[in-house]
């Protein structure tokens, strides 16, 4: 139990954290090609959590970052769509670790017992409250009698953080965790949201969960690429290590990427307007244009995402390509030396 000061510190050093985690995936398979409603084999999360006190070091301990999926799954034996109920025996966190980065550049692997660098993980189901009886599910259902709204899970941090310095994940590609499904099972399509750091005194709701070492992603470079080539690698380019030198977008191409706008709000008259939006984000690598029926998205929208992609023109992963695809995409691939 912790005491009444505990509790005003911790939601005092909240208030001094940024969230900069975000997720991205590769697809297990279209179930609909051209649409983006492909399932998941896995939910990948990088990013970094940074102090924003440049005086004072943050406590992290009672700390949360809550993250919420859907609990749909798709077993790969018979095709049918089921709810998980019990995520903490189901679902599986592979953890690539994480590091500390000081203001200086410096960076350094953060080694702690139990392994990913101190963070742990809780899981549980959550369904909002019951309107007429006020109460909510919130906790690992494994005889519930109905499907829960949505999966929760709990990152939970400890230790301190120096002024001005960050937690960033560890993996090859800044990735700090991701969920999978033991027997693997597809998740669904609609990704996971990333939700707000809070102060959780009296610890975590779900099951404290133990992470699996995460095995090092490697990238495919596509079609005819043979080990040792430069395009077997891929990252994702931002600022300046984005080669911005072309605006030429390919017809029939839908990229994937995590979206960086609502792009229903961003209307362009032209592909290259697209494009030159993307430019002027150094978050964004990969932009997207409708032109055509894109159904539920508005004709000529722009859509901003980022992405890993290889050198040498290696394009990022596609929801769709055909000349039935109504969308154009361009990429910037990454320069010479970028990492």
């Amino acid at each position: 139990m912790q005491s009444a000061s505990d509790v005003a510190r911790c939601f005092d050093d909240v208030l001094k954290l940024a969230n900069n985690v975000q997720w991205w995936s590769r697809g297990a398979g279209p179930l609909e090609p051209g649409l983006p409603n492909e399932p998941y084999d896995e939910y990948v999360f990088a990013g970094s959590i940074e102090s924003t006190s440049d005086s004072a070091d943050v406590n992290l301990d009672g700390i949360v970052l809550p993250i919420v999926f859907s609990p749909w799954v798709l077993p790969p034996a018979d095709g049918s769509w089921r709810a998980v109920l019990d995520p903490a025996s189901e679902l599986e966190i592979g953890c690539s670790g994480v590091a500390i980065a000081s203001p200086d550049g410096e960076s350094f692997p953060v080694d702690a017992d139990g392994g990913c660098g101190g963070v742990k993980f809780a899981l549980s189901t959550y369904s909002p409250p019951n309107r007429d009886q006020g109460e909510g599910q919130n906790a690992a259902a494994t005889q519930a009698s109905s499907p829960p709204s949505v999966l929760l899970l709990e990152v939970l941090f400890d230790g301190v953080l120096c002024p001005g310095c960050e937690i960033v994940g560890a993996g090859v590609q800044g990735e700090m965790f991701r969920v999978t499904h033991r027997e693997g099972a597809s998740l669904d399509f609609v990704g996971p949201t990333v939700g707000a750091l809070e102060c959780a005194p009296g610890g975590a709701v779900g099951d404290v969960v133990d992470a699996a070492e995460a095995v090092p992603e490697t990238l495919s470079a596509g079609p005819g690429a043979t080990a040792g080539d430069g395009a077997a690698r891929a990252v994702i380019a931002q600022g300046d290590d984005r080669d911005t030198s072309s605006c030429l977008g390919r017809q029939g191409l839908n990229l994937k990427g995590e979206l960086l706008n609502d792009g229903n709000a961003l209307i362009k008259g032209e592909a290259e307007d697209c494009c030159e939006d993307c430019k002027a984000n150094d978050a964004c690598n990969v932009w997207v244009y409708c032109e055509g029926d894109c159904v539920e998205y508005a004709y000529h929208s722009c859509w901003l995402k980022r992405a890993a992609a290889g050198f040498d023109m290696q394009e990022p992963d596609a929801w769709a390509a055909s000349e039935d695809t109504p969308w154009t995409s361009g990429w910037f691939p990454p320069k010479e030396g970028a990492t």
